[in-house]
């Protein structure tokens, strides 16, 4: 690649602005002039003709994660694209499509000649991200799995929910309680990001050794919920998909859901609240816990045939498996 400049050019960043009409309009335009990536700017033609000649040997080419997250991979699909090549999308993680707007999403909807998503009936592939799907139960042994989603530092609106304040997330509060009654046995794994020694740091200064904190790298597509009795999520992020899919017993604690979600999205969750797989008070959840808690997970059979787990489960996937030739013969159709 060619030699990357570091140094902002603010001569052209100053003539970038809009039309001023109030005063968010004067922080957006002190924002972009510093904010706007090189790769935009001073980089452009650097990363164009780099990427000029990569993967000119192919007709179509597909990502389920660089359209959005990787400059060289968008300016080589750019010039595949001049030369009308195609591209596609594979949906990577939860909520793409039940957004009002993401910027991921634009990207992908803008790039891509096709963008699969787990819940496409009409395409009615399906997802190629999760294992097998089976339930299988295990004997009772009291262990729960906290697995809270921080996000800190992030351009989405969900950094301003409270599941994501360090101190006053309820996941918090709700472990007090349950530590009271010295009946179930807690651990707790934190997203793997650059934020997981500051989390830790507050979790053991919160509860020493009485949580047992895990390490982040250890999970793979769910697989880590296997060995617990129950997982409780803050969020409806990729990990409520992993749960779901898998049929795993799980609970949402959450007082205020992302107000980017759409309404085809809230309505399909909202039925969960009758069936006691979301809570909104960590006092109610705990008291919940504390006395149905063998029920729950013994009578879990009962959950996932009930109208609203059936319905939300048709809501977010297609299909139960990944269908490899529905999605081979896509690909050649474009």
């Amino acid at each position: 690649m060619g030699l990357i400049s570091r140094k902002k050019n603010i001569n052209h960043r100053s003539k970038i602005s809009i039309k001023i009409k109030d005063d968010f309009d004067i922080i957006y335009n002190e924002f972009i002039k510093n904010a706007l990536p090189s790769s935009f700017l001073e980089n452009f033609n650097c990363f164009l003709k780099t990427n000029e000649k990569k993967y000119l040997n192919i007709s179509k080419i597909g990502t389920a994660l660089h359209f959005a997250a990787n400059d060289n991979f968008k300016f080589a699909v750019l010039n595949l694209k001049r030369e009308n090549k195609k591209s596609f999308n594979l949906q990577h993680g939860g909520l793409m499509g039940f957004r009002l707007f993401d910027p991921e999403d634009y990207i992908n909807q803008k790039i891509s000649d096709l963008n699969l998503l787990w819940h496409d009936n009409a395409e009615n592939i399906g997802s190629q991200y999760f294992l097998n799907p089976k339930y299988k139960s295990k004997k009772l042994e009291n262990k729960i799995l906290l697995y809270p989603c921080h996000i800190l530092l992030n351009q989405e609106l969900s950094t301003l929910e409270n599941n994501n304040h360090l101190y006053l997330n309820q996941s918090i509060n709700l472990s007090k309680l349950l530590l009271k009654k010295k009946k179930f046995s807690l651990n707790i794994k934190f997203f793997n990001s650059q934020n997981d020694v500051l989390f830790k740091n507050i979790w053991r200064n919160y509860f020493d050794e009485n949580i047992k904190i895990l390490e982040s790298n250890i999970s793979s597509k769910g697989s880590i919920f296997r060995k617990y009795d129950l997982v409780i999520i803050n969020d409806f992020s990729t990990a409520f998909y992993e749960l779901l899919y898998s049929k795993k017993p799980f609970i949402v604690l959450n007082s205020s859901p992302n107000v980017n979600l759409n309404k085809k999205f809230l309505k399909a969750i909202n039925g969960l609240k009758k069936i006691n797989l979301w809570f909104n008070n960590e006092n109610k959840l705990a008291n919940f816990l504390n006395e149905n808690f063998d029920n729950m997970i013994l009578d879990w059979h009962k959950t996932i045939n009930s109208k609203q787990y059936i319905n939300l489960r048709k809501n977010l996937f297609a299909r139960e498996n990944f269908n490899h030739t529905l999605f081979v013969n896509r690909i050649l159709k474009l």
